[in-house]
């Protein structure tokens, strides 16, 4: 099936749903008609507030006039609106993915989880994408990249951590927060790597750090 017609579908369902919503909560009114609030019994002929039907006894006049709320009917109102906002971003599910239609907040907050390396690995495929002719602040706000890279630091940052044991994949992550230019975090989690016990972390912090600064100095 074609992508149009999956928003087309998407679209109809939507509005399906939201024609339900509207009819389960706000179609049947009372419209000036005196109605039972529990069983909605007609008690226009009815000179009490009890309701002949039930046996309610309503507390005031004014709750004789209550719109009648279908709640498990909105309910379906909400799922299938809700379902129809998912069905157009199928066909791009199917070639790239489920994370290729995450919103980038919800990527970066999945960051810490070691074993779900594919957060990483869309959010750098997103980055390459506005490498050639795009400005990366235009793919991230300023707020996302901050988080991404206090996230990231939690996942790697400390040379202790038992989140990412190896050099590589802590390197794969570092390669990211530069994409997003959070130079505050990787500064930060290098600076740790050259105070770790371990004697290659030290020489990759310290190599790196390096790097930074002189890749500074070019750019004054």
């Amino acid at each position: 099936m074609p992508d149009l017609a999956y928003q087309t579908l998407g679209v109809l369902i939507v509005l399906g749903g939201a024609a339900l919503l509207y009819w389960s909560l706000f179609h049947d009114r009372a419209r000036g008609r005196r109605r039972c609030p529990k069983c909605w019994y007609d008690l226009r002929a009815a000179m009490t507030l009890t309701c002949p039907e039930c046996g309610r006894t309503a507390r005031r006049e004014g709750q004789l006039f209550k719109t009648r709320r279908r709640w498990r009917w909105a309910m379906v109102g909400v799922v299938l609106a809700a379902a129809g906002l998912v069905v157009p971003v199928v066909p791009k599910a199917r070639r790239g993915g489920w994370p290729s239609v995450l919103p980038n907040t919800a990527l970066i907050i999945a960051v810490p989880w070691p074993e779900w390396d594919v957060a990483r690995d869309e959010l750098k495929g997103r980055a390459y994408e506005y490498r050639m002719d795009h400005d990366l602040t235009e793919w991230l706000w300023r707020w996302q990249a901050s988080m991404l890279g206090q996230r990231v630091r939690v996942a790697i940052g400390r040379p202790d951590s038992l989140a990412l044991t190896s050099i590589d994949e802590r390197l794969q992550w570092l390669d990211l927060l530069a994409w997003v230019d959070a130079q505050d975090a990787t500064i930060q989690i290098l600076t740790e790597w050259t105070e770790a016990d371990d004697a290659e972390l030290r020489q990759w912090g310290t190599w790196c750090l390096e790097e930074l600064e002189r890749q500074a100095g070019q750019d004054r």
